[in-house]
């Protein structure tokens, strides 16, 4: 089974295959493989998203072992800043003065309505 979580690593092995972390979702902390060519040194201080396969847990839901696939930082910031690059990235309404309008829908109308 995959998972993907978000955490901080609170212990790299000097190896490089071994991480220790800590995630808000999670009871405490766990232990994941990490992959021979990953790039341990990537997680060090960040917080990241990470994808882990193989998630073993205990009775209590605790995560007691795994493999990392994947990760990548989390960024920080105001949330409305980080859609609007989406969009200015992935979008052309530049010229859209009002997002509701552009979907047909008016802002003020209750949901289901």
């Amino acid at each position: 089974m995959t998972e993907r979580l978000s955490l901080r690593a609170v212990f790299l092995s000097r190896d490089g295959t071994l991480g220790r972390f800590l995630s808000g979702s999670e009871p405490g902390e766990f232990e994941l493989q990490l992959p021979a060519d990953f790039d341990a040194d990537s997680l060090v201080g960040a917080e990241v998203d990470l994808e882990a396969c193989g998630v073993v847990r205990a009775e209590d839901g605790s995560i007691v072992g795994g493999e990392l696939v994947s990760a990548w930082p989390l960024e920080r910031g105001e949330p409305s800043l980080a859609w609007g690059s989406w969009f200015a990235q992935n979008c052309d309404w530049s010229d859209a003065a009002d997002v509701a309008s552009e979907l047909g829908r008016d802002p003020f109308e209750p949901k289901g309505s």
